[in-house]
C-alpha cells in the first residue's frame, strides 16, 4: 500500500477515534517514507491521545528535526511536555509553534492559531502552579522547622514555671506567636487586575493588542471574533484585523506578572 493511502487510512482512523488504528497506519507510511515530516506530527497527535507521551515526544523531535519550522510539530511536542510534567520546556515549545504561526500571518488557519494561543496559556498556568507548589512546599517545611522551635522553647519555659497564672499566661503567649507565625507564613491570594484580561474570555492576556477604539484584547482570541463578525465586542464599531497593533506595554506587564506570580492567584 501506497503512503498516501496508508496515511489517509490513519487519518480516517483518527477521526474515528480509533487512534491505536490511526497509530499503525502513519507508522506503515513512514517505514515506506521515513523523510515525511506530516506522517511523524500525524502519528505524535495520536499517541498524545493514547497518553503515550514520550513517543510522542520522540516523533515531535524527529518531524522538527525535518522541518524545523513545522509548528504543529512544536504544538504537539508541548502537549507531550505538559504530560511528562516538564511546563518550562512545553510553554518554550508552545511559544515557538505561536510565534511561527504569527509569523506565517494565515489568517486562513485562524483556528490553528488561536489553539496555539490556548495552550501557551495553559503551559504558562502549569508553570506558575509547578513554581508555586514548589515554594509552597519550602515554606511549609520552614514554618515546621520555626514551629518546632517556638514549642521547645515553651516548654523550656513551661518546666521552669510553678505559678499556675504565669503558666495560663505563657500558654497564651506560646499560642497568639503560633497564630502570629502562621499568619505571616500564609499564601495571601491575588486577584488578577480587570486591565490584564482580555474582555472576551477573561484569562490573563500573554500577547495583547489594542484596537483604534482603544481596547486590548489577546491577539488570538480578538482575531478569531474578527473572522466571524468585524465589530468591537465592546464598542460594537467596525474593526478589522489591519486595525490591531500590538501592545508592548501591557505585554511587558503580562510577562512579569507570569514570571513573578507567587501564591495562589485568583483568575
Amino acid at each position: 500500500m501506497d503512503p498516501t493511502t496508508l496515511k489517509n487510512k490513519g487519518n480516517t482512523a483518527f477521526r474515528t477515534g480509533d487512534f491505536l488504528s490511526a497509530e499503525r497506519s502513519y507508522t506503515s507510511a513512514i517505514t515506506t517514507t521515513p523523510s515525511n515530516p506530516i506522517l511523524y506530527t500525524n502519528r505524535a497527535n495520536a499517541r498524545l491521545k493514547l497518553h503515550r507521551y514520550l513517543d510522542a515526544a520522540s516523533d515531535c523531535h524527529i518531524a522538527l528535526a525535518l522541518s524545523s519550522s513545522n509548528a504543529k510539530a512544536h504544538y504537539f511536542l508541548s502537549q507531550a511536555q505538559l504530560g511528562l510534567s516538564q511546563p518550562d520546556e512545553a510553554l518554550a515549545s508552545s511559544m515557538k509553534a505561536y510565534n511561527l504561526s504569527r509569523r506565517a500571518g494565515d489568517l486562513a488557519r485562524v483556528k490553528d492559531f488561536q489553539s496555539y494561543s490556548s495552550l501557551v496559556l495553559k503551559c504558562r498556568k502549569a508553570r506558575l502552579l509547578a513554581r508555586q507548589t514548589k515554594k509552597r512546599k519550602g515554606r511549609s517545611a520552614l514554618l515546621a522547622e520555626l514551629e518546632e522551635l517556638l514549642t521547645q522553647h515553651h516548654q523550656t519555659q513551661i518546666n521552669s514555671i510553678t505559678d499556675p497564672a504565669e503558666k495560663k499566661k505563657v500558654e497564651g503567649e506560646f499560642k497568639e506567636k503560633v497564630r502570629s507565625l502562621r499568619d505571616v507564613f500564609e499564601s495571601k491570594r491575588k486577584n488578577v487586575p480587570n486591565w490584564m484580561t482580555d474582555p472576551i474570555t477573561f484569562e490573563i492576556m500573554h500577547d495583547p493588542v489594542t484596537t483604534k477604539h482603544g481596547h486590548s484584547y489577546e491577539r488570538g482570541t480578538i482575531i478569531e471574533h474578527l473572522k466571524r463578525n468585524a465589530v468591537d465586542p465592546l464598542t460594537r464599531e467596525t474593526l478589522f484585523v489591519r486595525d490591531l497593533r500590538d501592545n508592548l506595554a501591557l505585554r511587558e506587564a503580562c510577562e512579569e506578572f507570569w514570571n513573578r506570580g507567587e501564591g495562589g492567584v485568583d483568575w
